[in-house]
């Protein structure tokens, strides 16, 4: 009998379990929102310009959020656009590695026009905060992997980026 009552409140117990934890990481954000905006940080928007090192293609932008908490979104130029293979926003992590230093890596999924699977892209970003915070440089490297795990296509070079503030046309 005790173990018909424990499978029976089992996914009772479960959801409780679920809210708790989603009621802690409320909490959490909600710390993390009242903390004071750091305008010296790296946490923001940004413009990104990236420039080839090897003439692949023109310069592309970006947008990239970077948040307070150590993750980020990122956006390139032409994501998602027309018929054809499609990518998802890149989803990454961040870290200060030194005195205005940074280092990130982000994944995005590459998907044919059919929906299947083409494979997974990672970008890897070194990153200098400039002396008026307002402005980064740094290296950026991208691989390409099929849905096996082999690499088809690598590239990287350098950017540029600024940090979008209110005002900024």
């Amino acid at each position: 009998m005790h173990s018909k009552f424990s499978r029976r409140f089992l996914p009772a117990r479960f959801t409780s379990a679920v809210l708790a934890v989603s009621l802690m990481a409320t909490a959490g954000l909600a710390r993390a929102e009242d903390r004071e905006y750091d305008s010296a940080g790296l946490t923001g928007s940004w413009l990104v310009k990236l420039h080839f090192v090897t003439p692949f293609t023109a310069d592309l932008l970006a947008l990239v959020l970077f948040n307070n908490e150590g993750t980020f979104i990122g956006s390139l130029q032409g994501d998602g656009a027309g018929p054809g293979p499609a990518e998802t926003p890149a989803y990454g992590v961040w870290k200060q590695t030194g005195t205005n230093a940074f280092t990130a890596t982000a994944h995005a999924i590459q998907a044919g026009a059919d929906s299947s699977l083409l494979g997974l892209s990672t970008l890897t970003l070194q990153l200098t905060l400039g002396a008026n915070s307002n402005h980064l440089s740094g290296t950026w490297q991208f691989k390409t992997l099929d849905p096996n795990g082999n690499i088809t296509f690598q590239s990287g070079g350098t950017l540029t980026a600024t940090r979008i503030q209110i005002g900024d046309h």
